[in-house]
This record gives C-alpha cells, structure tokens and sequence, in this order.
C-alpha cells in the first residue's frame, strides 16, 4: 500500500484525504493519456449512451460531491429511476 510509505496521509482528516484523492485523480489526465482498460471504457459508453437518452437523469459532479460529503449519503442516493445506465455524472 502506497499509503503505507507516507504515514502521515491517514492521519489526515477524512475531507482532507478526499480532496488528495480528486487532486491525485485529476493529475493523471495531464500528462499524456490516460489508461483505461476495456471494462472501464465499456461503462462510460454505456452511461454516455445512457446520458443521451435520458439527459434530465444526469447528476452534475458537484451537486454529487456535496451528497456524497453529506452523513449517509450512499443510503440517500436514488438509483431508483429505472435504466441504471442512465443514472450517469456530468461534469460542470
């Protein structure tokens, strides 16, 4: 475990450790092309197709971002509205 070498990242505060994560996540797309393997790819095609059928289902990345930060967030989340594929997010 990468965590392991730098020991002071887990005694961060769990927001603080959310925000490395989007930060480390958002480095990747900027050098060079990012890696993405063939089930990954497979998953954004269906919640494109998904989003292009259904755009009022889309959630914007942020409005997601404060549910999820919010207590219970997961048991809150409405997956409810039928095609799964089309439950996609949407940047800004």
């Amino acid at each position: 475990m990468i965590a392991e070498r730098f020991p002071g990242l887990l005694q961060l505060p769990v927001k603080e450790r959310l925000l490395l994560a989007e930060e480390l996540y958002d480095t990747v797309f900027q050098f060079g092309e990012p890696v993405v393997d063939d089930q990954i790819f497979k998953e954004l095609q269906e919640g494109w197709a998904g989003y292009l059928k259904n755009p009022d289902a889309a959630v914007k990345w942020d409005d997601l971002k404060t549910r999820l930060a919010s207590r219970n967030a997961w048991d809150r989340l409405d997956f409810s509205g039928g095609d799964s594929s089309a439950a996609v997010v949407c940047g800004k």
